[in-house]
């Protein structure tokens, strides 16, 4: 015989069922309308190419580049590295190693000493600096043989390795824009390891290269227009990415009593926050994907 109790327990348990039942029912009903209204894989593909047709994707951030290069490898040296240490500013230092056996000198506008090898690789005057090829004894290449152009940059490289650790893939033209052509490029980029390569071009632009076997500069440190392209640089908005290269040589800012020049530039860009400071290298690193490095037509 059942009790009172017996009942009230069925009761309940068929109320609960009774209730699961009829959620499940509404589940179906709603999934099923939901359903209904989701894109099929056609019409995702189509919402996807109306999206970017609209420039719905996420805009490009663009930045101002600063990067500097120094030649030669004097003694000069020091005295830059200690600027570009007091106001974090990163360079490249493009050296010849073929002629730093501490007794080269340099014979304009007075007499320049080339660091010692030797000197440079014990006391680490480098470390913490990019360094590449000026040709280990900074013959014009145009003079050369393939075989020797090959050459001065293999032993050049082998050097360079042995003093910082690294293999450059950098390099600064000899004399300049005046001694390479087509076919120097192409004996570089075909049979060296050089990827970039800096004239003295100046173009007195903040443009991106567009051959990194031909890379023109913005100017040299000791033109009469730094400063005046220097605020440019510093005043303009970034609508696309931007590159203010500097160059020249340390001995040269002493011979022309420079110093106090290149550290108000130094301060001047030191103050932003909107400017990357790079190496060369670093510069070729983040676009080399973007910029062709190719014999020169």
């Amino acid at each position: 015989m059942k009790t009172l109790k017996d009942l009230g327990i069925k009761a309940a348990l068929s109320s609960v069922l009774t209730i699961l039942t009829v959620f499940a029912a509404l589940s179906v009903l709603l999934f099923a309308g939901c359903a209904e209204n989701l894109p099929t894989s056609d019409e995702t593909g189509k919402l996807s190419e109306e999206s970017e047709a609209k420039g719905d994707s996420v805009a490009k951030t663009y930045k101002k580049y600063f990067t500097l290069s120094f030649d030669d490898g004097t003694t000069e040296d020091e005295k830059m590295i200690e600027l570009l240490k007091k106001y974090g500013i990163k360079a490249s230092f493009c050296i010849n190693t073929g002629l730093m056996d501490g007794n080269d000198v340099i014979e304009v506008a007075g007499s320049w000493k080339r660091m010692s090898f030797d000197y440079a690789k014990e006391n680490k005057v480098y470390e913490g600096f990019d360094v590449i090829s000026h040709g280990y004894r900074h013959k014009e290449l145009t003079f050369l043989s393939d075989d020797e152009i090959i050459s001065e940059i293999k032993n050049d490289s082998e050097k360079i390795r042995e003093l910082t650790g690294f293999s450059p893939v950098g390099f600064a033209y000899p004399g300049g824009t005046a001694y390479y052509n087509g076919y120097i490029t192409d004996v570089l980029s075909s049979s060296t390891g050089v990827r970039f390569a800096r004239d003295t071009n100046d173009t007195f632009s903040f443009y991106l290269p567009e051959n990194f076997m031909a890379w023109s500069p913005t100017c040299s440190i000791l033109d009469n227009k730094l400063f005046s392209v220097a605020e440019k640089f510093i005043n303009a908005e970034a609508t696309e990415d931007m590159l203010f290269y500097v160059w020249d040589h340390p001995w040269a800012i002493t011979a022309y009593n420079a110093w106090d020049k290149v550290e108000k530039l130094f301060k001047m860009l030191a103050e932003r926050d909107d400017i990357v400071f790079v190496s060369n290298t670093e510069f070729y690193d983040l676009f080399s994907a973007d910029i062709p490095s190719e014999p020169v037509l």
